[in-house]
């Protein structure tokens, strides 16, 4: 299934406008991060998740739709950590809202 018909399906249509601005958003993000975006990883259902560089380094772009009440919709730039294998290190202060 496509991102669009996974977050169609969890958000509903209310999404829509959101998957019309994400090829912008992602745009802007790489450039106020300094990300090389990858491809998309695949499966999941809250959110688009992409393989990035920063400065060589491989990192990962969660851009999740905003919900009311909630910390969904805060782009989060993850980098890997000397955690075990598969792990991901997550800093607050790489959060932008959109």
């Amino acid at each position: 299934m496509t991102l669009r018909g996974r977050m169609l399906r969890r958000y509903g249509p209310d999404v829509e406008p959101w998957l019309d601005r994400l090829p912008g958003l992602l745009d802007d993000l790489a450039a106020r991060w300094g990300l090389v975006l990858g491809e998309p990883f695949g499966g999941g259902n809250s959110g688009a998740t992409l393989c990035a560089l920063r400065d060589g380094v491989p990192v990962v772009l969660k851009v999740f739709p905003r919900r009311p009440r909630s910390r969904a919709g805060r782009p989060t730039c993850c980098a890997r950590s000397p955690r075990p294998a598969g792990s991901r290190a997550c800093s607050p202060r790489r959060t932008a809202r959109c």
